[in-house]
This record gives structure tokens, C-alpha cells and sequence, in this order.
């Protein structure tokens, strides 16, 4: 899946690190690309299941995502994103057997993730 935005992206990685300091050097905040006319898909707020930011991932995501995938229509759906709160943030999740996942294109990988006031002392 991929962040809307590099914001929703690093609180989605904030999720499987404890600190900043854990993030490998190695790390790059990739922006990627896919032509306008591509197929993607948004569920609306009124078809999300009631536990859908609950932590392990519910049954009822996986089913809908299940079955998303298999209507095969998009290359992409876009949902919320449990790492910000009250759905505000949103991901897009891909079709990895969609024929346009070839279109999606790395433009840009971003070295310098984090703003250095936002982490005080993480070069020390």
C-alpha cells in the first residue's frame, strides 16, 4: 500500500518503529506516480466497517479487501489509515495483479525524512 502523503506515510512507519533512531540509514521516503486515467477506487466513509481501525486488523477489513481484490476492477482503493486518527488521514491500497501496476513509478526517494526539530538530539 501506499500513504497519500508523506505526513500519513511516516505515521505509518511510526507504527513498527519505537523511535526515529530506528530507522535504518538506508531508509528513503519514496514518491511514486501513476497516470491520471488509472482506475482507483475510494470506500466511502459510510462503507467502513465499525472496527475498522482496530489493532490486530479485523476480520471485516481483510473480507472487504479480499473482495475488493477480487472484483479486480482497480488498481487502487483508496481507505483510511489507522495511524491517524478518526479516518483523517487516507492509503491506497494496490492491486498487485492489476496489468497497470507496471504504470506505478518511482519519482523520487527522499533522503531526509524527518524535520530536525521535530526530533531533538536524533544526530547526536
Amino acid at each position: 500500500y501506499f500513504a497519500l502523503s508523506a505526513p500519513v506515510a511516516m505515521l505509518e512507519m511510526a507504527n513498527y518503529t519505537v523511535t526515529p533512531r530506528m530507522v535504518p540509514p538506508s531508509y528513503r521516503l519514496g514518491v511514486y506516480e501513476i497516470p491520471d486515467d488509472t482506475p482507483i477506487e475510494y470506500l466511502a466513509q459510510e462503507h467502513w466497517p465499525e472496527d475498522w481501525a482496530r489493532f490486530p486488523h479485523p476480520e471485516s477489513t481483510q473480507r472487504l479487501g479480499d473482495e475488493w481484490l477480487r472484483e479486480g476492477t482497480g488498481l487502487g482503493l483508496i481507505v483510511p489509515s489507522c495511524a491517524v486518527s478518526a479516518g483523517l488521514g487516507e492509503i491506497m491500497v494496490v492491486n498487485p495483479r492489476h496489468e497497470l501496476t507496471k504504470q506505478i513509478k518511482l519519482v523520487e526517494a527522499r533522503r531526509d525524512i524527518f524535520n530536525p526539530r521535530a526530533f531533538p538530539g536524533l544526530g547526536d
